[in-house]
C-alpha cells in the first residue's frame, strides 16, 4: 500500500509509464497463463487419445485374428479326409497330416494350439501336445460346448489348459451326423509385438489369479520349487502376468494398486525418473463378454512434454518481447500526445507568471483538457495573455533553470488570485 501511495504522489511522467508497464505485464501474463492451462489440458487429452487408440487397435486385431482362426478351422473341418479320420478316431493319421502344417503356422503366426473335440466337449486330439485325451472341458470351455450344442462356429478370447488364446472353434459333421469340433488357437504374442513396434509402447496381459489357477493347469503353479517360484513371480495381487512385450519393463510400472482400479478403462500419468509416462488398464473380456483379466499399455510421452515445454518457453519469450514493444509504442504515443503538450503548457504558464507576454491560443484546437485549461487561464489572466506572441525557446530554457522558484511563484500567485476572486 505504501508503494501505491508513493506512486500516486509521483509525477505523471513517472507514474504513467509504470502503470502502463504493470497493465501490459498483467494482461500478457494472464494470456500466457491461460494458454498454458489450455495447452496442458490438450496435452493430457492427446495422451488419453493415444492410449485409447492403441487399445482399440489391439481389440480390432484380436477380433480379426479370431476370425482368421475360425476361417482356418472351417477350411480344414470341411476336408473329407479329415472328417473321415475324425469319424474313425484315427489320431495317428490326423497327427501325421497336420503336424507339419501346425509347426509352420506356429512359427509364422504364433499359432499355439490345434485340437479336436468329441461332442459335447471331450478332448479327442491335441496336435500341439500329446496326451490328455478324454478330458471333459465343459466346465470351463464354453466355446467348445456352444459350438457342439448350437452347431455353429465360436470365436474370440478364452482361457484353456495351456493359457489364454484367440480361438476359433467350428463344428464338424458328416452324412451320419454331428461328430464334434475342431479348434485353431493363436496367442496374443504377434499382436503385442506388432503394437510395441508401431507405437513404441510396452503391452502386458494379466489374468485373474483365481481363474488362471483353476483353468490353466498346464502352466500354473507346479509342485517343484523352481516352477513354483517362477509362477509366483508372475503374480501381482489378484492378477497373474501371462505374456507381455517386456516383462521387466511392465513390472516397473504395474503394481497391485494399479490393477485394482475399476473394470472400465483407467488411465494414469506417472512420472518415473523424471520422465512422463501414460498407462491404460483395460478390461480383458472373453468371447462371451465375461471379464477374465486386464490388458495394460505403458507408453512414454517424454517427447510430447519436451515439445510442450519448448512451446511454453517460446510463448514466454514472445510475451516479453511484446511487453517491450508495446510499452515502447505506448511511451512514444503518450509522450507525443500528452506529456509533451503538458510540458509546453507548463513552460508558458511559468513564463506568464514571471510577467512574460505569452499566447495560449495554439492549445485551443486540441479539443481535450488542454484547450479547457488554456481557456481557463485566459479568463483568469486576461491582461497577461493579451499579447499573442509565442514564448521563445530562450524563455523556455530560462524557465527550466528556475523551475523551483517558478513553482513557489505559481503557488503564491494562485493564492493571491483566489483572494482577488
Amino acid at each position: 500500500m505504501h508503494i501505491f501511495a508513493r506512486l500516486k504522489k509521483s509525477q505523471l511522467s513517472v507514474r504513467a509509464p509504470l502503470v502502463v508497464i504493470l497493465c501490459l505485464m498483467l494482461s500478457i501474463a494472464s494470456a500466457v497463463f491461460l494458454s498454458y492451462s489450455v495447452q496442458e489440458k490438450e496435452l493430457v487429452e492427446t495422451k488419453r487419445i493415444a492410449l485409447k487408440d492403441i487399445i482399440e487397435k489391439i481389440q480390432t486385431d484380436v477380433d480379426e485374428t479370431a476370425a482368421l482362426a475360425a476361417s482356418r478351422a472351417v477350411m480344414f473341418a470341411t476336408i473329407p479326409s479329415i472328417v473321415e479320420a475324425f469319424r474313425k478316431e484315427d489320431r495317428e493319421w490326423l497327427i501325421d497330416q497336420m503336424k507339419v502344417m501346425f509347426a509352420k503356422q506356429k512359427q509364422k503366426y504364433f499359432m499355439s494350439e490345434l485340437q479336436f473335440h468329441k461332442a459335447p466337449a471331450k478332448t479327442f486330439l491335441r496336435i500341439h501336445k500329446e496326451g490328455g485325451y478324454g478330458e471333459d472341458l465343459s466346465g470351463f470351455r464354453k466355446s467348445v460346448v456352444l459350438a457342439n450344442e448350437e452347431k455353429r462356429s465360436q470365436q474370440g478370447l478364452e482361457l484353456g489348459r495351456a493359457g489364454l488364446g484367440i480361438r476359433g472353434v467350428v463344428p464338424i459333421s458328416d452324412d451320419e451326423g454331428h461328430i464334434g469340433s475342431m479348434e485353431f488357437v493363436f496367442t496374443m504374442k504377434n499382436i503385442i509385438n506388432k503394437y510395441k513396434s508401431l507405437t513404441s509402447s510396452e503391452i502386458g496381459v494379466f489374468i485373474e489369479t483365481k481363474l488362471f489357477e483353476e483353468v490353466c493347469t498346464l502352466i500354473s503353479v507346479k509342485s517343484d520349487n523352481t516352477n513354483s517360484a517362477e509362477a509366483k513371480s508372475n503374480i501381482i495381487g489378484d492378477y497373474t502376468h501371462t505374456e507381455s512385450s517386456n516383462k521387466e519393463k511392465i513390472f516397473l510400472f504395474i503394481n497391485n494398486e494399479n490393477l485394482k482400479k475399476s473394470s472400465f478403462a483407467e488411465i494414469i500419468f506417472p512420472v518415473i525418473n523424471k520422465q512422463h509416462f501414460g498407462i491404460i488398464f483395460y478390461p480383458l473380456n472373453d468371447f462371451h463378454g465375461e471379464t477374465i483379466g486386464k490388458i495394460a499399455v505403458v507408453k512414454s510421452f517424454e517427447d510430447l512434454h519436451i515439445k510442450f515445454y519448448k512451446k511454453i518457453l517460446w510463448e514466454i519469450v514472445n510475451a516479453i518481447v511484446r511487453i517491450i514493444v508495446l510499452a515502447s509504442i505506448v511511451f512514444v504515443v503518450f509522450n507525443g500526445i500528452t506529456l509533451y503538450p503538458l510540458s509546453e503548457l507548463t513552460k508558458r504558464c511559468n513564463a506568464m507568471v514571471r510577467g512574460k507576454n505569452v499566447s495560449l491560443s495554439d492549445f485551443a484546437h486540441h479539443h481535450n483538457q488542454l484547450d479547457t485549461i488554456s481557456h481557463l487561464i485566459k479568463q483568469l489572466h486576461p491582461t497577461l495573455t493579451s499579447n499573442e506572441n509565442f514564448i521563445t525557446e530562450n524563455n523556455a530554457m530560462e524557465n527550466e533553470h528556475t523551475s523551483e522558484n517558478s513553482e513557489d511563484d505559481v503557488m503564491e500567485y494562485g493564492f493571491k488570485n483566489d483572494v482577488l476572486l
